[in-house]
């Protein structure tokens, strides 16, 4: 028997819709799928409206919003077996699907300074692979990035 799909499993993967490169395409379009049917389902529910709305303005970076959210579809999912089963089926194709592979380097980096010399990302196994090598960078001074690859 598989293990019970939680309001928190729930909230969870349908908030990794604002994570870049949380799931490859089609995982994307399910993840989708899965916020548009919470979405829907409290459009009419002025305090839930407002939880999912702070979601979306802090591009998913909002844990009080989203707690009182599974709060909210916890109380849904006991109540609407339908409900439940429509969402417990599209975490299930979501974690079933095959995960795109992502390669950071130097990713979200914060200093006063930041120096880096001789950094490579490199992939060998023959399957793509997003890449992101030295972004988001902030430095209140410096930054000297030396020579820097990504090879693929």
């Amino acid at each position: 028997m598989a293990d019970p799909v939680t309001a928190a499993v729930i909230v969870g993967l349908a908030v990794s819709k604002f994570a870049e490169g949380a799931a490859g395409k089609t995982a994307e379009k399910l993840v989708e799928q899965l916020w548009g049917a919470i979405a829907s389902r409290f459009q009419t529910k002025p305090k839930a409206a407002a939880e999912l709305a702070k979601i979306e303005a802090t591009k998913g970076k909002a844990p009080e919003a989203e707690a009182n959210l599974v709060r909210v579809l916890d109380g849904e999912l006991f109540e609407d077996d339908k409900f439940r089963e429509a969402l417990e089926k599209l975490v299930r194709e979501i974690t079933t699907q095959e995960p795109e592979r992502l390669q950071e380097v130097l990713v979200g980096v914060k200093g006063r300074n930041i120096k880096a010399q001789g950094v490579s990302a490199e992939s060998q196994s023959g399957e793509a692979v997003k890449q992101r090598v030295a972004s988001d960078l902030e430095a209140t001074e410096d930054i000297d990035l030396g020579s820097i690859s990504a090879k693929q």
